[in-house]
């Protein structure tokens, strides 16, 4: 692609370009224009470019009113892997929505889609965003969805879980902050072994693809994003038996939460809700409001979790997908 092509896409002053590092500041403004409840930053996308492994696809277009980003798209490997497939997020200013920019912007993604040699492109909505609708009307299909839920720690009662911390503890399991645990390369290996065989159990839509140790290392143990104070670890001994994770949210007073997930083994003996009470507890402890999770809505075992805990649902992120 030539990095220096304008493409006219109506008769007004209206192309597209290839953006680079030095749009930074400009995108992170349209996309929190777009979602202000989820403000971003050039940092964070400095982070995210940073964190991308070698040979990843990754282009992004924006479509510029003269000098003035209007809606863009970001294509590239997905987060999840994936060796034949290719996915898009499509960004429009809330003022700029059907004036024919999303029309534009998907056309392009899917050309340079097939002219990458990728067979399939995945993308996604809320429930209740118009974006949604346009991607069926263009032949994506759903693939699955995702529910957010938050729980607002400051009216949440732990006491009322106590006999699950009781029963694991009698199972002999322990908790320890990811910061209590040692930082050489053989325990980080033995966290990232634990760390794919639980996420290879995740229900999902798609077939579990894991990151190699050091991309695993750069975007999850290593990510400035993640709270090493606040994530914890469950053992049975010595051995790794469950994990929740912790991150930084641009959303006010919240903490995203990662990964939270218990070895076979070690299922059904309290581990997972011992793991949230310590996760809830932390967030409350540091003057947060609010932890918030994500889950894949085949995955009933952990949405039981949260709604017993109080979690309140968000409307659902919907996953689609076509082929190209």
């Amino acid at each position: 692609m030539d990095q220096d092509s304008r493409t006219d896409v109506s008769t007004r002053n209206v192309f597209m370009r290839p953006a680079s590092s030095e749009d930074d500041a400009a995108y992170a403004a349209l996309l929190t224009a777009e979602t202000p409840d989820r403000p971003t930053t050039a940092e964070d996308l400095r982070l995210e470019r940073e964190g991308r492994a070698p040979g990843e696809v990754h282009e992004r277009m924006l479509l510029l009113d003269g000098d003035d980003p209007v809606a863009a798209y970001d294509l590239g490997t997905p987060r999840s892997g994936g060796s034949d497939r290719l996915s898009v997020r499509l960004s429009v200013l809330p003022g700029q929505r059907g004036q024919g920019h999303e029309e534009r912007l998907l056309a392009h993604a899917l050309d340079r889609t097939r002219a990458l040699g990728f067979s399939t492109l995945d993308a996604g909505a809320r429930e209740d965003d118009a974006l949604l609708a346009f991607y069926l009307r263009h032949g994506f299909r759903e693939l699955d969805r995702m529910w957010g839920s938050v729980l607002d720690v400051r009216a949440f009662d732990p006491a009322r879980f106590g006999s699950f911390v009781a029963r694991s503890r009698e199972h002999g399991i322990t908790l320890r902050a990811l910061t209590d645990t040692p930082g050489d390369e053989t325990f980080m290996r033995r966290h990232y072994d634990a760390t794919v065989e639980m996420l290879a159990d995740v229900p999902a839509a798609r077939p579990f693809e894991p990151w190699p140790f050091e991309l695993w290392l750069r975007r999850a143990r290593l990510s400035p994003n993640l709270l090493t104070d606040g994530t914890f670890l469950a053992f049975d001994g010595e051995e790794i038996v469950g994990v929740t994770e912790l991150l930084r949210s641009s959303r006010p007073h919240t903490v995203q939460t990662g990964l939270t997930a218990v070895r076979r083994p070690w299922r059904r003996l309290g581990v997972a809700q011992t793991l949230k009470l310590a996760a809830a507890a932390y967030a409350r402890e540091r003057g947060h409001h609010f932890v918030r999770t994500m889950n894949h809505g085949v995955n009933r075992p952990m949405l039981s979790i949260n709604e017993a805990m109080g979690f309140v649902k968000e409307p659902a992120w919907v996953n689609v997908t076509t082929d190209v």
